[in-house]
């Protein structure tokens, strides 16, 4: 079990630099920011599936139950929009 996390420690981490040496650190940043509020608003509907953010922060929502991916989507902009300003307001943005 410890082998396995390290490899998932390891595959985590070379996945990340290797995100950051493609990408600068300002959009780097808001990729993570993105995929961090997606995983979030995804856990609010159970039939919405997230996929990961691209390298400008879109993400892609598919939705089993009619009306659940719209809400879904309500959810990302406005928390994304919260977050945003929050990261603003502390100077982290």
């Amino acid at each position: 079990m410890r082998g396995v996390r390290r490899g998932v420690a390891l595959a985590l981490a070379g996945t990340l630099l290797g995100a950051c040496a493609t990408m600068p650190p300002e959009q780097a940043a808001l990729r993570e920011l993105a995929w961090e509020v997606a995983k979030e608003c995804e856990g609010r509907f159970a039939a919405v599936h997230i996929q990961r953010p691209d390298q400008n922060g879109r993400v892609r929502i598919g939705s089993r139950i009619s009306g659940e991916g719209n809400r879904a989507r309500q959810c990302y902009r406005e928390t994304m929009r919260a977050r945003q300003r929050s990261l603003s307001a502390s100077g982290g943005g």
